[in-house]
């Protein structure tokens, strides 16, 4: 955040990267608290704590979650990989999270269920090319269904 921002209660965050146009910041999320929850949702997506499905949101997909999943109240934001690159997005569903993303082809959907069967009604719900294969868990939460807050 800005020097000059740093007394006051909820400051605006920038985000540093070195892929954009000119390495430097640019804005981020108006709120250090908003930065925050934007974090633990990353980092539970990211570190693959629930079991989760990821596939191209082409224009069909992303219609498909705009009107099948609420939003959730987070403003669009720029995603650090790819700061110049599609806003991140978030919706969810009980259960659900999702989050449309930059990805290598264009925006991306990851999905994360807190529960196999979770994740299951969801992707069944989204016309995606999802792999074959079963969804990627890459921690376990010691025996426990993950509790998502939505």
């Amino acid at each position: 955040m800005p020097l000059g921002d740093v007394s006051r209660e909820d400051p605006p965050v920038a985000l540093f990267s070195d892929r954009l146009p000119r390495p430097g910041r640019c804005r981020f999320l108006d709120r250090l608290s908003l930065a925050c929850v934007e974090t633990v949702l990353s980092g539970a997506v990211a570190g693959r704590l629930a079991p989760a499905y990821a596939c191209r949101a082409t224009p069909e997909v992303v219609a498909c979650v705009e009107n099948e999943f609420t939003r959730v109240p987070l403003p669009f934001y720029p995603a650090w990989s790819e700061p110049m690159g599609p806003r991140v997005r978030w919706f969810s569903t009980a259960g659900v999270l999702l989050r449309l993303e930059p990805g290598a082809g264009g925006t991306e959907l990851v999905v994360m269920g807190g529960t196999k069967a979770d994740l299951q009604r969801a992707i069944e719900r989204i016309p995606g090319a999802w792999p074959d294969t079963g969804p990627t868990v890459t921690r376990t939460t010691a025996g426990h269904d993950l509790v998502l807050p939505f």
